[in-house]
Parts: C-alpha cells; structure tokens; sequence
C-alpha cells in the first residue's frame, strides 16, 4: 500500500514539474514585445488654401474686382482633415477649424489628406476640393507639415444654349448629363453649374436633350464626350444646325425640320479649349535677345522659369519672380509697368492699381497690393533679396480671356545700378 502512494506521489511531483517547464517554455519561446516609439505632428504648422482650377469664363467679365470676389467664396474653415498611416487606415478626423494643434502617433510614415466635404456622385454646386501629403514621423521629434492647395478632384458641368436657338425652346425642353453613376437633369433655364465624380481618369460625358423645338415635338439628340478628366470644367452648348436636306441630318434628331448640334468647350487649368482643336498662343513675335546686365547690376530671374522668354499660363503652377543685389547691396527702388490688352486702366483700377507701379513707394497702391500679395515698403526698400509672387494675377488673367500680357520689371541698387527685365504671360 505504501509503495502504491508513493508511486502515485512520484507521479503527481513529475507531472507538476513537466507542466512547469512546458510553462517556462512557453514563455521562453513568446516573441518579445514590439516597442514603438512615437513623434508629434504639428498640425497648428498647416495652412490649406483652396484653388478653383476650372474657374473661368469665355468672355471678359464686367470688372476684375467681381473675379476677386468670386474666387474667394469658399471657406476652408469648414474643411476636413484627415491623417491615414501607410496602410490607409485613419488616425485622426478633425474638421481644419477646429483640429488639435499636437498629436503624438508611432515613428512610421503617414499621408495627410484635406477636402472640402465628402465626396457624392453629383450634386448641383458643390464643387470637391482635395490636397494630400505624405510625411514621415521620427523619433521625439516635431514635424510640421506647411501649405497644402487644394484643387478641383470632381468634373464641372454647365449646359448652354446659342441664342438663336434659346429663342426656339418650348418650357419642356431638358438636357439630363450623365458621368459614370452621376446623373443630373438641366432645365431650359438651370444655370446652375452640376459636379460630378471622376471614377477614372479619363471619364465619359453622355449628354442627352429632349423637348420641344420651335413647335416640333419631342426633338432628341444624344452627344458623347471621351476623355473627361478630373479639374475639368465641360460647357456643353447646344446650337441649331442650318440643313437644307434631312439626310444630312445629326442622328438622333426626331424631326425632320429641326436638327441640333453639340459641343464640348473644355476649361481646365484657367485655359478655354474647344475640344478637338488647336490653340495657337497670341503671342506674334518672338522676344529679342536681352542685352548683357551689367556685373553690379541687380539680378532679375524667374522661379523655375525663363524669364526672357513668353510663358503659357497653362504651363505655370507659379509665377515668382526673383529679384537679388549683389553682396553689401540693397534694393532702393523697384517698378511694375503693366502692359495688357485685358488688364485696362480700367480693369485695375477696379482693385486699386493703375498700369505703374511703384513698389517702394505705392501710395494709394498700397491696398491694392497688399490684397494681391505683392511685396511693398520696407518688403522691397532695404532688401538684398526679395520674392514678387504674381500667381495670383495668373487666373485673373484668364479669366479675362486670351492674350499676351508683359510686366516690365524695373530694379535700382543702392549703388545706382539698374536693371530691366520684361515677364511676358500668354493666355489662351
């Protein structure tokens, strides 16, 4: 009997020992803890800005300070912001008024994203704004993230009519557009623009009309539109096509006495282009070689461009122009002549400039400026280098319409030296 316990006391004592170091194993073999170490994002350091890329007209609107007006209608204040790690999943949402101006997260890198609201299908006047920006967060340290522009990410539609044949239209008649799952209905008298999402790249426009034409009825024309491309603003117009023999008429017209055309005008970027043709620059002679600076003689370049040559607008993101002394030597006094077919007299003096300006002394300029950007005063006087950012004057000069406009450029040293350099923009 004695020996049966302790036989089974033996046992009890070796199973509790192996389970121990099944145990201790067990541990043993357990991958250590991954130990992150983390950064702050300094989202105070973020300015968004917003750019109406589509933003423009095919004829010269009544005065600049209108355009001023309208490019500044939107608040970015109501914009949202987001911040996803490098596998796309989120890590914060804040609307950009009211974000935290420090978060810590994990050393990794990271995308931060800013859009005015949530993207839909299609919706009348609710233009889609987007900016995206990677970072990378290291170890204790702060990083800050600066300016994101965001820009048009959906497709702008507005639906015209020539005058000859508005005047024929019964109540009836309705346009219905349609970009992938988008799809809205324009009435004889919509004006409002419609936005849709661009689900590709390049997108199709269908654009289908119906009504009733100068008393026949239930005249139809169905039109499509191929690459259509995110930032685009399409103005589809719609004329009435002279025919004298009914089989040369557009197919899909329902009556015999009636035909309908339509096209497509294409606004991106600030550029009116009819889709299919070619746009050649108003820009009829070539600038001369410029004559040899002297030495001393202040420095005028562009940004990431050749200022002696004629730019294209199209081709411009920017439009900084550099201005440095040599070394020991200080702008005194600096001018702008503004020579443009669509920047009248007129025009500027709408915003408080005039076709000279004087940016040491501006005078009664000097709002006009300020409200462009412009350096003035002290900026200018005083300075061995210095940075004149008309990007601003870019869609104002589009939207006024096509043409070649120069700005010549006028810079005086402290040692009396001076130097002249014209900047040349093309509109189309």
């Amino acid at each position: 009997m004695k020996k049966t316990i302790w036989i089974l006391f033996i046992s009890a004592v070796s199973a509790l020992v192996l389970s121990s170091c099944d145990r201790e194993k067990l541990t043993y073999d357990e991958p250590a803890p991954e130990v992150k170490t983390t950064g702050q994002l300094n989202l105070k350091s973020m300015k968004v800005n917003y750019q109406d890329n589509s933003e423009a007209v095919q004829s010269a609107p009544a005065s600049i300070k209108n355009i001023l007006k309208a490019t500044s209608a939107v608040s970015t204040s109501s914009f949202i912001v987001k911040v996803l790690n490098s596998d796309n999943v989120e890590q914060g949402k804040w609307i950009y008024s009211a974000m935290p101006e420090i978060i810590t997260l994990k050393t990794g890198s990271y995308k931060i994203a800013v859009y005015s609201q949530e993207e839909v299908q299609s919706e009348w006047e609710t233009p889609y704004y987007y900016a995206e920006k990677d970072f990378v967060i290291n170890e204790s340290s702060i990083t800050n993230i600066g300016t994101l522009l965001c820009t048009l990410h959906n497709i702008k539609v507005t639906v015209t009519y020539d005058e000859k044949l508005k005047a024929l239209l019964g109540e009836d008649c309705t346009v219905n557009i349609s970009i992938g799952k988008g799809q809205l209905k324009f009435s004889k008298e919509e004006t409002r623009a419609g936005y849709f999402k661009a689900e590709k790249e390049e997108n199709v426009l269908t654009a289908e009309f119906s009504g009733t034409v100068d008393g026949e009825t239930d005249v139809q024309l169905y039109k499509v539109f191929t690459s259509v491309k995110a930032g685009q603003h399409r103005i589809v117009k719609f004329t009435l096509k002279d025919t004298d023999n009914s089989s040369n008429q557009e197919e899909g017209s329902a009556s015999a006495g009636i035909t309908l055309d339509a096209s497509c005008t294409i606004i991106d970027k600030n550029i009116s282009v009819d889709a299919g043709e070619e746009i050649i620059p108003d820009d009829p002679k070539p600038e001369p070689e410029p004559e040899p600076e002297p030495d001393n003689a202040p420095s005028i370049t562009g940004k990431d461009f050749d200022i002696n040559k004629a730019q294209k607008t199209s081709e411009l993101s920017t439009v900084i122009v550099l201005v440095s002394c040599p070394e020991g030597e200080t702008v005194t006094g600096m001018t702008v002549d503004i020579k443009s077919p669509t920047l009248t007299p007129e025009e500027l003096i709408n915003v408080g400039l005039n076709s000279h300006l004087d940016l040491v002394n501006p005078g009664e300029q000097k709002q006009g400026l300020i409200d462009l950007g412009l350096p003035w005063g002290d900026q200018v006087k005083g300075q061995n280098n210095l940075k004149m950012d008309i990007s601003q004057f870019v869609p104002l000069l589009s939207l006024l319409g096509p043409g070649t406009h120069k700005f010549e450029i006028k810079v005086i040293s402290s040692s009396g030296q001076s130097a002249i350099k014209t900047l040349t923009l093309v509109t189309e």
